[in-house]
This record gives structure tokens, sequence and C-alpha cells, in this order.
């Protein structure tokens, strides 16, 4: 389980995409293809990695929907969001 200063490049990108995504919000939740969208010069595969690594640290959370797999953001996730806008 990785704290926020641990996290690599890529996985404070899709954590910034994920809550620009939800709009900063923890109750709405999208599915993975919003995320890929966005970030540009980054494989599809990295993403993953970066989104199971998130999960497993707390900052992503999955939210199964009918048909497909969707994610929303922790309260962690929110704080480690809000503290890269600001650094931006």
């Amino acid at each position: 389980m990785k704290e926020f200063e641990d996290l690599t490049e890529i996985e404070r990108r899709v954590l910034v995409q994920f809550c620009q995504a939800n709009n900063y919000s923890l109750s709405s939740h999208i599915p993975i293809e919003a995320v890929n969208l966005n970030i540009r010069g980054v494989h599809p595969k990295h993403i993953r990695r970066a989104v199971k690594e998130l999960i497993s640290s707390g900052f992503i959370l999955k939210h199964p929907t009918g048909r497909q797999t969707t994610y929303k953001i922790s309260r962690d996730g929110l704080r480690g969001g809000n503290r890269l806008r600001e650094e931006e």
C-alpha cells in the first residue's frame, strides 16, 4: 500500500484524470475508458497498472454496475487530487 508521496508520475496523472472526470465528486463513478481517452502518450496497459495500484492503495474504489465496472475516487484520492491540483 502506497502513500501519496510514493506515487509515480503515471499514477499521479491517472489520479488527477479520475478526479477531473468525476468533477472532484465522491458520489460519481466513471468507466476506465473515460480516463484512457484523456491521457495522451501513455499506453493503456500502463494506465491499467496504475489504476490497479491506486485501487490497492485506497485512492480509487471499484464500483461494479450491471454490465461493466466503474470506478470512483475515495476520500484519500480526493485529498490527493486536490493537492495535485494546487501544485499545478
